[in-house]
């Protein structure tokens, strides 16, 4: 396909920018039947397809109509990188030239994929990779569903597992962000159950009540990273941040109206998060909540001039936290070889 070409059929809507409901009416004003309706939908979002010419259980009519109104993909795989733990990391162009990074991650009889929602991110965490350019821009919902769609192709097996945590901060492309979650959660397209689905944000003060009207309640995490405001608002250097007081007050409000689970991510990085002081004052904010705490070792960016705690201080900190009724995880470090781990995702390869 040549510029021109491509540039023509740039100006119809994405296939996966369109929601179910105008996807329906479109099918419908064609006086198509309904079962086919679902049966496109298969193709589409279960099943490894690059041209609605490969919809080979639809009609020729079909097919052609399909590629006259939407443009199918607008993502390319530009490299997979694959460390020695099986985490695989995909470099996508988008069609204006950006580049954002999606990351697979094996576990068992899991199959997690990370995903990105905005070209950077502008929050811009002292300690993470993804902030160190800005953001560019927000993902569309097209660009955000396609990510698990083209993974599909370089997983060892079923994706099981969604998290919302790649590069960008949901909650400020939140509405494009749940629209991909309702297109993954439904049952004609992946199926996968809202528990299956984390979504992850660093707290943001205005966002935070539009979560709590649904109708969507993915399983939530929010990043932590400090129990004393005076750290977290150095390590988030953010407006409208939400304080730590209003994080605890919020816990049991999404609890109850979601009856999902609540985490709270903590990345660890020495002399700064990680004293016995540190743990009690988690302790002291949270251990009266239902809330898991997910403790990340901190995992390194060249030119940052943190460090990574002790395998000691970790189990010392996990000892404190141990002892009240905090359920307490300590995150696998996987991919860190090919910068693919919590922290490491950045606007890097070509």
């Amino acid at each position: 396909m040549d510029l021109e070409e491509r540039k023509k059929l740039c100006r119809l809507p994405f296939f996966y920018d369109t929601s179910l409901d105008d996807l329906a009416n479109f099918w419908q004003s064609w006086g198509w039947p309904k079962f086919q309706f679902k049966e496109l939908l298969r193709w589409a979002y279960q099943r490894e397809w690059r041209d609605f010419t490969e919809f080979t259980t639809l009609s020729k009519e079909q097919r052609q109509v399909l590629k006259e109104h939407f443009f199918q993909s607008s993502l390319e795989v530009l490299n997979v990188f694959e460390a020695d733990d099986g985490t695989k990391k995909i470099l996508y162009r988008l069609e204006d030239g950006q580049k954002i990074e999606t990351v697979l991650i094996p576990e068992g009889k899991r199959l997690t994929v990370c995903i990105s929602t905005q070209v950077g991110c502008p929050i811009r965490c002292r300690f993470c990779a993804s902030g160190l350019e800005g953001m560019r821009r927000n993902l569309s919902v097209a660009e955000i569903v396609e990510q698990v769609i083209f993974a599909r192709k370089f997983a060892s097996g079923r994706i099981t597992n969604i998290v919302v945590m790649g590069m960008g901060e949901p909650f400020l492309n939140l509405d494009n962000v749940l629209a991909a979650i309702s297109l993954f959660h439904h049952p004609w397209t992946m199926g996968i159950g809202l528990r299956k689905i984390t979504l992850s944000t660093v707290g943001l003060r205005r966002f935070m009540p539009k979560i709590l009207k649904g109708p969507l309640y993915p399983r939530l995490a929010i990043s932590l990273h400090s129990a004393r405001d005076e750290v977290r608002k150095t390590l988030i250097p953010y407006p409208q941040l939400m304080s730590v007081e209003e994080i605890a007050e919020f816990i049991p409000q999404y609890l109850n109206q979601a009856n999902s689970r609540l985490t709270l991510e903590y990345v660890m990085l020495e002399g700064v998060n990680t004293s016995i002081a540190d743990a009690k004052e988690l302790v002291k904010r949270f251990a009266h909540l239902q809330v898991r705490l997910n403790l990340i070792p901190w995992n390194s960016v060249k030119g940052m001039p943190w460090s990574t705690p002790s395998k000691e201080t970790v189990e010392r900190f996990v000892r404190i936290l141990s002892q009240s009724s905090l359920t307490v995880t300590v995150r696998k470090r996987q991919g860190d070889s090919i910068a693919a781990a919590c922290g490491q995702l950045r606007l890097l390869h070509d």
